[in-house]
């Protein structure tokens, strides 16, 4: 049996990884919850599914915090068009992220994929600024060629 290349390590060839799992994470997460003054369950249905990149899982173990990371699946879950348009790039969005005790400006980036007619958002990369401010137009091609693709 042959070793197959997958999306996962074609992306982590270009965007820098020697050696990337071959491993999507999948999950869903449901809305918000929270009980009321008189003791009542009030929640949302407001469900989302998040594709997690093998890179992405990666990268995030190291700069998120499992707190951290809940509360950007929050986040996206009712804001998944939050992120910022990447011009030229079929819909890639690059979202500001703080954490821990560091705000926006000195927290992380994250490149995601929101699939509308799916309800899925696709965690495709991660950085933290001080280490990278940004991607290369030749990475962002290649996750927009690999959006294209997957996600037609």
């Amino acid at each position: 049996m042959g070793h197959e290349k997958t999306p996962d390590h074609f992306l982590g060839a270009i965007l820098g990884f020697k050696k990337a799992p071959n491993v999507l994470v999948k999950y869903k997460l449901l809305g918000g919850s929270a009980i009321d003054a008189h003791g009542f369950m009030k929640y949302t249905l407001e469900t989302k599914v998040f594709v997690e990149t093998s890179i992405f899982s990666a990268v995030r173990t190291r700069l998120l915090s499992d707190q951290d990371f809940r509360r950007l699946q929050t986040f996206l879950t009712f804001y998944p068009d939050a992120g910022h348009l990447v011009p030229g790039c079929k819909g890639l969005r690059k979202l500001r992220w703080g954490h821990e005790s560091k705000g926006k400006r000195s927290g992380v980036r994250i490149i995601y994929y929101w699939a509308v007619a799916l309800d899925q958002i696709l965690l495709l990369d991660l950085f933290a600024k001080n280490e990278n401010a940004n991607l290369t137009q030749k990475q962002y091609r290649v996750l927009s060629d690999y959006i294209q693709r997957e996600y037609p």
